[in-house]
């Protein structure tokens, strides 16, 4: 999720003006690709960050709200967010890799020292 916030700067202090939150992902695991426009709510009453990550996604149904027209890259084709099993069967190889890869390093600077 892509978290953003306009705020203003004075001398001394920091005022959120507005927030909005974008999934990066669509509901098909897709990549956002292509132009958006993301209408703004304003900051939560009591609430002093400048980003609010637990806020409601998508845009503001005001269309007086502050407005960011975001554009996302067209790669010529969908890039999809992998699947659990993909991601732990990646994170095993790598693991792996690593480990081998520590243990050749190590074999090899005792063999430099001896």
């Amino acid at each position: 999720m892509l978290t953003s916030s306009l705020s203003c700067l004075t001398l001394q202090e920091i005022c959120a003006l507005a927030w909005g939150n974008v999934n990066l992902f669509d509901y098909t695991n897709r990549l956002q690709s292509g132009n958006m426009r993301l209408y703004l709510w304003p900051p939560p009453k009591g609430h002093d960050d400048l980003l609010n990550p637990f806020g409601q996604t998508g845009s503001n149904p005001n269309k007086d709200a502050p407005c960011l027209e975001l554009e996302f890259d067209w790669f010529g084709y969908h890039l999809i967010f992998p699947v659990y099993s993909e991601i732990r069967e990646h994170a095993i190889y790598v693991s792996e890799e690593q480990e081998d890869f520590e243990f050749t390093s190590s074999r090899e600077s005792a063999m430099q020292v001896g």
